[in-house]
């Protein structure tokens, strides 16, 4: 997950929109949002130059900040139906107006924001989740609003300045997976892969004219493969092998409840309490998804680094304690993009020995060498916005786009240099400095029921 920053922004550019006379797009960073405009007097919400807060995609608003600011006439049989009105009686039917979302607001947002999911009693959380969307066919990420002193801004806020928790808002999410006993003790050695950034935050990190990847984003859920070195009982120094989650370090082995009807447990537990039998609650020796693909190739790339990575890496830290290939599990069953696949399978994308980064070309070279397949490659070549905009949407290459589902597109793309490298612009970031960016799909984010559990 990258980081959440409502940040205080200036409007860089307010330009036409290809399909709407009431509409504007306007660029804050690199974040394109539609606005408003008003043909009559040919102004917009915004105009080049002026402050704004920028709630980006994934931000939680409370509903005092979503919800509408109007009353409307909650009368399903009135001609006003649902339409706003300024004054507390409706006109037509003399009902109490209502405010529209229950309780007053201040963007009148709601209705493009995301539904939280449902909490295990039923109720939802308050607020909303932004998304992105296509206005008119636009791509529109996140939404911009004006700095108001009346109310409770503060106008000197300065650009850059992180306002979330002014405005209570929140990062979203997903809902945390039961384990049922299938996590094994964390091993600082085995660590998590690199929080990857949006680009639309930090634009200026990559530089126009550097030699880049942009990789296919796959939708699925993260891997982790390595050998980690580590002691045995008696204190010797061994190699073992280790598998997980992005979060989790998973055991190779896991317990997992057998499902059983309503009367097949009362029989078992009769037959248990007369002593004829113990009634079995548990399947044991069920191999975890995730050392599925520790195969023979993987376990022989690792041994292959470990022995050779002199031959790739001149300046690599001594000795060797950590090798690692990420990868990316998609298919049947994982999210709610199949990619043509009918079971899972996993596409690489990294490799890190001693928490460091090989180079594209290294990794690239390794992985083919021992037949293990890498995410797709869109586009290697020098990075300009342009070229990146004609790679974020399109169809997917994972499949054909006749087996691809009900949603065809990409997710969208992951950006790295051939050469890596790191940034101060990054440092204080979830990746610590490593520059690497994603750049999301507005066709992904707004697609019809979606199921992002990463």
């Amino acid at each position: 997950m990258s980081t959440l920053i409502v940040e205080i922004c200036e409007v860089k550019s307010i330009k036409s929109h290809p399909n709407a006379d009431r509409l504007v797009i306007a660029t804050v960073k690199g974040w394109e949002t539609c606005i408003g405009y008003d043909p009559s007097t040919g102004q917009s919400d915004f105009k080049k130059g002026d402050k704004c807060v920028y709630f980006p995609p994934d931000s939680i608003l409370p509903p005092e900040l979503a919800n509408s600011p109007h009353r409307v006439c909650k009368n399903k049989e009135c001609d006003n139906f649902n339409i706003i009105g300024l004054d507390k009686v409706c006109e037509k039917c003399g009902q109490d107006l209502e405010y529209k979302n229950g309780t007053p607001g201040r963007l009148g947002i709601m209705p493009y924001c995301a539904e939280l999911p449902k909490q295990s009693d039923g109720t939802r959380l308050p607020g909303g989740r932004v998304k992105a969307s296509r206005l008119r066919g636009y791509p529109s990420y996140g939404f911009i609003m004006a700095i108001d002193p009346k109310k409770g801004d503060d106008p000197n806020w300065e650009i850059g300045q992180d306002v979330k928790e002014h405005f209570g808002v929140t990062k979203w999410e997903p809902p945390e997976k039961c384990l049922d006993g299938d996590a094994e003790v964390p091993n600082p050695r085995f660590h998590t892969y690199t929080e990857i950034e949006n680009f639309n935050n930090f634009p200026n990190a990559i530089e126009v004219g550097e030699e880049v990847i942009f990789s296919e984003k796959i939708h699925g859920k993260n891997c982790r493969l390595g050998i980690i070195l580590d002691s045995n009982k008696n204190g010797d120094a061994i190699w073992e092998f280790a598998c997980g989650s992005h979060e989790v370090r998973r055991k190779e082995f896991c317990m997992k409840r057998i499902k059983r009807s309503f009367w097949k447990n009362i029989l078992d537990h009769l037959r248990y309490a007369i002593k004829l039998q113990k009634p079995p609650t548990h399947k044991q020796g069920e191999m975890s998804e995730f050392w599925k693909y520790l195969t023979e190739d993987v376990k022989d790339l690792l041994h292959y680094i470990e022995d050779n990575i002199d031959k790739y890496v001149a300046d690599i830290s001594k000795p060797i304690f950590s090798i690692i290939i990420f990868g990316e599990i998609y298919g049947s069953g994982v999210q709610d993009m199949q990619y043509g696949l009918t079971k899972r399978d996993i596409r690489c994308f990294d490799i890190a020995v001693n928490r460091r980064y090989l180079d594209f070309e290294v990794k690239e070279a390794l992985f083919k060498m021992f037949g293990i397949e890498m995410v797709p490659v869109l586009y290697r070549g020098f990075f300009s916005t342009e070229i990146l905009d004609q790679n974020i949407s399109g169809p997917t290459v994972m499949c054909s786009k006749k087996d691809a589902g009900p949603f065809k597109g990409r997710e969208g793309v992951v950006i790295t240099p051939v050469v890596e490298r790191r940034s101060p612009e990054m440092e204080i970031t979830s990746t610590n400095g490593r520059v690497i960016l994603k750049a999301i799909s507005a066709d992904y984010l707004a697609r019809k029921n979606p199921t992002d559990s990463k």
